[in-house]
């Protein structure tokens, strides 16, 4: 690990472990299927900002995309590998809109308590992580309370606030990026060629406005990634898969999720989202059936 690493990590609570670069690269590779664009830019921006014992600004990532396809398992992911206690640190902070921010007549009231969270809180603290799921769906101008934290000051009434990471979870522009991905299979080409230029210009045509960050591409997940996040189940329930049917069981359980453009069946409607309550549905009712798994 670089001197600028230890000499930043010195300065955190003993609550935050000693941020490991290398395993969340490990396990993005191993665990994050068919999301090329965001293994790359979430390591090297992550990176960056964790190495920097004074970074210009707070960092912020939004990810977008349809839901299942990884946005919420990526965020898990890096808090795990830069937070001892991972989404249970002290230090990780997750806003859903349907429960933090359900009433647009309470706009007001949510800039106020928002605005008080996050000053309060970093200011026990400057090594934050926020996450803010649906954002596309949170009362107009809420998001804009958050710009002044996510700017170039150094200080903001003697806080400062540049060592905080901001992560927007958001389902805009999922149909589009799926419709780009289409297109690039139905051009006979590989979806690792599709660059994070394309795509950021795709979402910066459609006007997103989540404040002051890095907008990731998340792609919409095919059959062969699906297999994988079945498999992954399996194992995680401890089903020996060396005693079963793989192949077989892995593609009974693929074909109970919604596949679209219905013409086509290419992507996972849910992603891997509904993927733990069909594995425990087929093997249940196999074991009803014939006695065991």
């Amino acid at each position: 690990m670089g001197r600028n690493v230890q000499h930043t990590l010195a300065l955190l609570s003993e609550e935050l472990a000693e941020a490991n670069i290398t395993a969340l690269q490990e396990t993005m590779k191993q665990k994050v299927y068919g999301q090329h664009l965001a293994e790359k830019v979430v390591l090297d921006v992550l990176k960056g900002h964790i190495e920097n014992p004074n970074p210009a600004k707070a960092l912020a990532l939004s990810f977008h995309g349809t839901t299942g396809i990884g946005k919420t398992y990526v965020s898990r992911i890096i808090a795990e590998s830069l937070f001892k206690n991972g989404m249970s640190s002290k230090h990780v902070h997750v806003f859903s809109t349907r429960l933090h921010f359900l009433h647009e007549s309470k706009l007001p009231e949510y800039k106020n308590q928002l605005q008080h969270w996050i000053s309060s809180t970093i200011s026990t603290c400057g090594w934050q992580m926020f996450i803010f799921d649906e954002t596309d769906e949170m009362p107009p101008g809420l998001i804009d309370v958050l710009k002044p934290f996510l700017d170039y000051f150094p200080e903001i009434d003697g806080v400062d606030y540049r060592k905080s990471i901001y992560i927007f979870l958001s389902n805009s522009g999922g149909r589009e990026i799926s419709q780009r991905t289409l297109q690039q299979l139905e051009d006979d080409k590989k979806r690792e060629d599709i660059t994070l230029k394309e795509m950021d210009g795709l979402l910066k045509e459609m006007a997103f406005n989540e404040p002051g960050g890095l907008r990731q591409t998340f792609l919409p997940l095919e059959r062969s990634h699906v297999l994988k996040c079945i498999q992954d189940d399996l194992r995680s329930k401890r089903f020996n898969l060396d005693t079963i049917n793989n192949d077989k069981l892995i593609n009974q359980i693929a074909d109970e999720l919604v596949y679209r453009p219905k013409d086509k069946n290419v992507f996972s409607e849910t992603g891997c989202k509904r993927v733990p309550e069909k594995v425990d549905v087929i093997m249940n009712e196999r074991k009803r059936s014939y006695g065991k798994y």
